[in-house]
């Protein structure tokens, strides 16, 4: 019995063949199929055919073949234009097609290959050929599949790390945004080169009202950098909100960066604590660009330089850290910056540089989003090239239409009722010498009764209280050496070189609380052991003092309803009054 051969158009192995090959015939001829098919079937191809263009799409899609086989006579479109449609259809995986045809001539060649062809045979086909292309262009594919699976695994492990990183952002937004302090007059423009960056800007009130900001820039990019944000940020608001110096903030982070992060890891900052009145500003700087105060005209009155190495490089404390002190005016603005802002070039390799910042700033003094458009500036001068470093410019207003009224420090107010309470401190020569044990004296003592929206006065009492007795009492400093040149530089350097060298210092704080018709009433006693001062020289009336020293005592009989010297200056007490506002119902 002889086999009718054009029977044979489709072949599928009897054994399911994991190993065998799909492969697609598109062509109208029967016998061209029939001699295909035969030879592929041979060499353990499972194979599919396919009449015309609209069955091979069909076909391609639902079988999904590993190999293609076009011939040119079709009765709908040509192989050219269904080559291309297939390609198409194809992009996420690489399926050759090889063009079948009786024409050997290099214009039919050229056109196979332009419609996206990737080899030919010319008929009578050899199978000796036929498998040794097959071979070559399954090698390439398996090539190009194993990429393709490759980018999959890659893309997938991208997407989860992109998941990650904005995860990690929102963390950082949600540690820091709720914290930031804005006092109506902070603008800042911010450009940063990926999901998570370096550079951190920090604004916080302290207990005593003065306002605190620290600029910096971690080296590195991405969730490295933003690590070491996390980081400066949590000690930052932690301590400015206990009401520790400056110095102290300063060199815890820089203990926390240098411990915690690696070796290559630092952050260069800029640290600012402006007076509760924006008249005068004390600022330290570390690694960081020139901090700038600009006057309402734009013009520049003073360039403060960096102090010091960037924080986490090596160790130091508080006596390695002098902010100097700068006074300010109304309507003074202060510009501070990270690197990225003034290290862009143009096309002449030219560098904006502070030159361009300080022309800029004079260009945009008048208008209302002043910073932004700085920043353009900045990008205008790059002709907008792509950012390669984050971009951090902020700038401080000392226009008093522009401060809102401060709010009352909601962090640890309890709302409770007046007690009746006695504590009592002695602080030996170590503690006085190496700490400032007033913010976690307030602490402990808020945490007890709480005092509604009264910590800021009470916070500012015991340090004033404390200081003089320190400076005035066991150090004998003289506050006159701040009217100086570089006063603040000098008194500091001597108070701190006083501390080192102390060796019988004391002081004893009592606190003793108790209720007056229904008013808390505190009273702080604090007695030294130094040789005592005259207080009245040391004082002057608040609105008569234009001095930069002189107003804490003063502040002291403004604040409380009773101020008392004794024994020579060493023992001073007084007692302030405070009651729980009341809130009016309202039916």
């Amino acid at each position: 019995m002889v086999t009718n051969p054009f029977a044979i158009v489709q072949h599928t192995t009897n054994s399911e063949d994991n190993n065998s090959v799909k492969a697609l015939i598109v062509g109208e001829s029967r016998m061209d199929q029939i001699i295909l098919s035969r030879l592929l079937i041979n060499n353990n191809f499972d194979v599919c055919i396919a009449p015309n263009g609209d069955a091979a799409i069909h076909k391609f899609n639902e079988y999904k073949p590993d190999i293609v086989f076009m011939h040119l006579n079709l009765p709908d479109i040509s192989g050219y234009d269904l080559t291309r449609i297939l390609k198409r259809l194809s992009t996420d995986k690489y399926i050759p097609i090889v063009f079948v045809t009786g024409a050997s001539d290099d214009e039919f060649l050229g056109r196979c290959f332009d419609s996206g062809g990737d080899d030919f045979f010319v008929k009578p086909i050899r199978e000796g050929l036929l498998n040794a292309k097959i071979n070559s262009l399954l090698r390439i594919k398996k090539i190009h599949d194993d990429m393709y699976d490759e980018k999959k695994v890659l893309a997938s492990h991208s997407d989860e790390q992109l998941k990650d990183l904005y995860d990690a952002k929102s963390i950082i937004y949600n540690i820091h945004k709720p914290r930031f302090h804005n006092s109506g007059n902070i603008e800042w423009s911010y450009v940063a080169q990926n999901i998570l960056s370096g550079d951190i800007v920090c604004s916080a009130e302290t207990p005593s009202g003065n306002h605190v900001v620290l600029i910096g820039d971690n080296t590195g990019h991405g969730l490295p950098a933003a690590i070491g944000s996390i980081i400066t940020c949590e000690t930052f608001y932690s301590m400015v909100n206990k009401g520790f110096d400056i110095q102290v903030i300063i060199e815890a982070i820089n203990k926390k960066i240098f411990f915690l992060l690696p070796t290559d890891r630092f952050l260069a900052a800029t640290i600012i604590e402006f007076n509760f009145d924006y008249k005068s500003m004390k600022l330290w700087i570390a690694g960081m660009p020139n901090v700038l105060v600009i006057n309402s005209n734009g013009a520049l009155k003073t360039t403060l330089n960096s102090m010091h190495m960037p924080l986490g490089i090596i160790l130091f404390d508080k006596k390695d850290v002098v902010p100097i002190s700068v006074n300010l005016e109304e309507n003074d603005r202060i510009y501070a910056y990270t690197d990225g802002l003034i290290e862009v070039f143009n096309a002449r390799g030219e560098m904006f540089g502070e030159e361009g910042l300080l022309k800029a700033i004079r260009s945009s003094c008048t208008l209302e989003q002043r910073v932004d458009a700085i920043v353009n500036q900045t990008k205008k001068f790059s002709n907008n090239a792509s950012v390669t470093d984050d971009v951090l410019l902020l700038e401080i207003n000392c226009d008093k239409k522009l401060i809102k009224k401060r709010g009352k420090n909601k962090i640890h107010t309890n709302e409770i009722k007046p007690m009746d309470w006695h504590v009592k401190f002695d602080l030996k020569t170590d503690v006085i010498s190496k700490t400032n044990p007033i913010p976690g004296l307030i602490q402990a003592i808020v945490e007890m009764q709480g005092f509604g929206g009264h910590r800021e006065k009470i916070f500012l009492i015991l340090t004033e209280m404390y200081s003089n007795a320190v400076e005035h009492g066991i150090l004998n400093l003289d506050s006159s050496i701040k009217e100086e040149e570089n006063g603040f530089v000098k008194y500091y350097d001597l108070r701190q070189t006083k501390l080192n060298s102390l060796t019988d210092g004391n002081i004893l704080i009592e606190i003793n609380h108790y209720v007056e018709n229904e008013k808390g009433i505190v009273s702080f006693t604090m007695k030294d052991n130094g040789i005592g001062f005259d207080h009245t020289q040391v004082m002057a009336e608040l609105s008569k003092n234009t001095m930069k020293s002189g107003r804490g005592i003063a502040l002291l009989y403004d604040l409380c309803r009773k101020c008392e010297y004794s024994d020579g200056g060493r023992t001073l007490n007084v007692e302030y009054e405070w009651q729980l506002e009341r809130v009016a119902n309202v039916a």
